[in-house]
């Protein structure tokens, strides 16, 4: 369970229209996307852990927001 100040929010990364519904009010974006499973590509892997995140952050901060941190957690590593 999260502290209440921690904040889940789904999004569909997949669809681009959906980068607009993430909100802007944020002091940290934690990206915890996953590619799915053992069998994702190359491909998929740069849409989880680049396309994805920067087009969300970019929608973000082209609405104003300004998050203070953003972190990427993957399967692998923590950045």
């Amino acid at each position: 369970m999260l502290p209440e100040e921690i904040v889940g929010i789904p999004w569909d990364f997949d669809d681009p229209k959906a980068h607009d519904d993430l909100p802007t009010d944020v002091d940290i974006v934690c990206w915890t996307g996953a590619p799915g499973g053992r069998g994702a590509d190359e491909e998929r892997y740069r849409q989880v852990y680049v396309d994805a995140p920067v087009g969300g952050l970019r929608s973000i901060l082209r609405r104003g927001g300004r998050p203070t941190r953003v972190i990427l957690a993957s399967s692998t590593s923590v950045y």
